[in-house]
């Protein structure tokens, strides 16, 4: 499992995994610095191998990654989540062909769609949306299995409520799952 820009997140410290099961935290040193002291603060105790690889996602980040342990060979598990969007179109597809050229038959890529700045309601959502670069762009579907991904795209408030939760506004950002 690779999280790409794992910021705070703790999945490798709160969910159950498989036997066997290494986190790749990928993000920028500083925050993961912070994070690091934070977790060691509370004591806190992975639930599985988790390797932490202090990064630029816009820079030369798989070399540092496979120097931690990531083997490309292995199917892996991608999650970029609450990334691509601030990402310019040529960073954030960058990184998105690494990760294709890194993912053997049977990887998994899971990362939010969000929607154009120019759809969401103004108000609380400006300070985040004026944020927004791009990301991978509107073809995202197209581009992505042009990657040899199959996409299927579902509506964040949708998937949301599968799972008994509701957003706190109606959107059309999408939830995009790709598999190999």
């Amino acid at each position: 499992m690779v999280l790409l820009a794992a910021g705070l997140d703790t999945r490798a410290f709160r969910l159950s995994w498989p036997d066997r099961t290494t986190v790749f935290e990928a993000d920028l040193p500083d925050l993961l610095e912070v994070k690091e002291r934070v977790l060691a603060d509370v004591g806190a105790r992975p639930q599985c191998k988790r390797i932490v690889v202090a990064v630029d996602l816009r820079a030369d980040w798989l070399s540092s990654l496979t120097d931690a342990g990531f083997d490309a060979s292995q199917p892996t598990a991608w999650l970029a989540e609450g990334l691509l969007v601030y990402l310019e179109t040529e960073d954030a597809r960058a990184l998105l062909q690494t990760v294709s050229a890194a993912s053997p038959p049977g990887s998994r890529l899971a990362f939010e769609r969000s929607a154009r700045a120019r759809d969401v309601s103004a108000g609380d959502t400006a300070a985040v949306t004026s944020l927004w670069r791009g990301g991978v762009g509107e073809d995202v579907e197209t581009w992505m299995s042009e990657k040899g991904w199959t996409v299927t795209v579902d509506n964040i408030s949708d998937v949301a409520a599968a799972y008994g939760r509701a957003p706190s506004r109606r959107t059309t950002s999408g939830f995009v799952r790709a598999s190999r």
